[in-house]
């Protein structure tokens, strides 16, 4: 499906990749490093999908699994993977 790398992605082509990859729109952006805002601005389309974003996506999805993407589902932003609270009681 490389055919389509390099092709501008409209924000219905970017939901369907979150979808295909189970990863909602927060969740992409802990992925690709920007702003929850960001990505939901993609997909409402208020922005265009940048190039990078749209092959990083295209790579992402013709060579790893939904399950591959696990640390970057539902965990609240500004958080990183593996991290626990420091605030946590024993």
């Amino acid at each position: 499906m490389q055919d389509d790398l390099w092709k501008p992605m409209s924000a219905g082509q970017y939901s369907k990749i979150l979808d295909t990859l189970e990863l909602g729109a927060s969740d992409a952006a802990r992925m690709l490093g920007m702003t929850a805002r960001m990505s939901r601005s993609y997909v409402n389309a208020e922005y265009p999908v940048p190039p990078r974003v749209a092959i990083l996506l295209r790579l992402i999805r013709d060579h790893l699994k939904p399950k591959d993407l696990e640390r970057f589902r539902g965990r609240p932003p500004g958080r990183p993977p593996g991290r626990e609270s420091r605030n946590k009681a024993a």
